[in-house]
């Protein structure tokens, strides 16, 4: 039964970001006998890049997939360099969409929240904003009417609906154009936060960083590894580990008992303890294996995997990117 009521809290703890590697700046520990390895943000101007994006998600023994093509270009800002993403073409479930159809049958919301979107970059390659953010939200709440006709065909009962639906797309409208890559790019904010980093090469670093997440009212505390590489083909590989603080995690999880007790069937006797050992035994293990030009600093592989188990319960949500 409490694996049962724990449940909810397991699916929202796969919405967790992944910690930033701005960590990676972090001293490198004096280690004299190993080369300094950095990355180098240097992309080519104006080509058009092709990757395929995957999604992957496992929970109660169930899967799901889909698979976006994007094209990804750099250009010259006023302020440094642009990166406009361009979605190409989604497949999921055996059915295949061209996105840059113009009669492509998509819902108003499908296709404003596909459409091309472009991000400041800092000098290192990172993401510091969404380029726009002001309009992109304007265009979305003028699109809300429209959604809501799409998903409900009673018109008594659209109001209610439009309601709903811009409450649900309330943390768009109050995020900040800093904070707006996480909430409209799948993947690429985590990867890129890498750019900058350094690092003895082979050799482990551990950091500390703190993530806010959807899961709990506060920041979580994280115990980072990171490691860099040079593989053959001229390939810098980035290596993370991001596990919660122990004692953070159940501080902050401890928090979500009493609300968990309380939702409890009557018949049902809960024990906090049994609880609290459950929780404190939830590993909640984040992990980022990405493949850069040493050059250019073009992503050529990424793999991040959101792994959560409770018990005897797995559950994980895998994203990759791969150069075309």
């Amino acid at each position: 039964m409490i694996r049962q009521l724990l449940a909810p809290l397991a699916a929202a703890a796969l919405a967790l970001t992944l910690p930033g590697a701005a960590a990676a700046q972090a001293p490198a520990t004096a280690v004299a006998d190993a080369a300094e390895l950095a990355t180098r943000f240097d992309p080519p101007l104006g080509k058009p890049l092709r990757y395929k994006l995957t999604q992957e998600k496992v929970r109660d023994g169930s899967s799901e997939s889909s698979v976006m093509e994007q094209e990804v270009t750099y250009t010259r800002g006023s302020e440094g360099v642009v990166m406009t993403l361009r979605p190409l073409r989604v497949t999921t479930g055996g059915t295949s969409i061209d996105l840059t159809d113009p009669k492509a049958p998509l819902p108003p919301a499908f296709k404003l929240l596909t459409a091309p979107v472009a991000f400041d970059l800092d000098s290192d390659g990172a993401i510091v904003r969404v380029r726009g953010w002001e309009d992109y939200k304007r265009n979305l709440i003028a699109a809300i009417p429209e959604i809501a006709a799409s998903a409900e065909p009673v018109v008594a009962k659209r109001p209610q609906t439009e309601k709903f639906m811009r409450d649900f797309f309330g943390k768009y409208l109050a995020a900040s154009a800093e904070d707006a890559p996480q909430l409209v790019l799948k993947g690429w904010p985590d990867v890129l936060e890498l750019m900058g980093a350094a690092a003895p090469a082979g050799k482990v670093v551990e950091l500390k960083t703190v993530a806010a997440s959807p899961l709990f009212p506060d920041p979580l505390n994280y115990n980072v590894k990171l490691t860099m590489s040079q593989q053959p083909s001229g390939i810098l590989r980035i290596e993370v580990t991001s596990v919660p603080d122990p004692a953070a995690l159940k501080k902050l999880v401890s928090s979500l008992v009493d609300p968990i007790i309380k939702s409890a069937p009557p018949d049902v006797k809960m024990d906090r303890g049994e609880m609290e050992r459950t929780i404190a035994g939830m590993d909640l293990t984040m992990t980022m294996v990405v493949d850069l030009d040493a050059k250019t600093g073009l992503v050529r592989r990424a793999v991040l995997q959101k792994n959560i188990q409770l018990d005897d319960k797995t559950a994980f949500e895998r994203v990759t990117i791969e150069a075309m």
